[in-house]
């Protein structure tokens, strides 16, 4: 905490220390998901992937919690699809 006009204001964006902000501009999204920019927007233009929310008039940003639960929803589903099929045991000759 730091003081600013007399008053403590967080330094940290509303989170605790070491914890990364709660909104995520675009390039920080990027990182925090591990991707570039543009497969940041690739991402974005998909149905399941978090929307940007409005800081300004011009200003976008990634809300946190929305894209950890994206990356829990993406092992979950990779988890899944990944696991291996079993097929049906073959007769033995006999």
């Amino acid at each position: 905490m730091e003081k600013h006009n007399g008053q403590l204001v967080s330094d940290h964006h509303g989170c605790t220390p070491g914890q990364p902000p709660r909104v995520l501009r675009p390039a920080e999204a990027a990182r925090y998901i591990g991707v570039g920019l543009t497969s940041l927007w690739a991402l974005s233009q998909e149905d399941s992937f978090p929307k940007p929310v409005p800081l300004t008039a011009r200003a976008r940003g990634y809300l946190r919690d929305e894209l950890d639960a994206w990356l829990v929803a993406r092992r979950v589903s990779a988890q899944t699809s990944s696991a291996p099929e079993t097929k049906p045991a073959r007769a033995r000759d006999a």
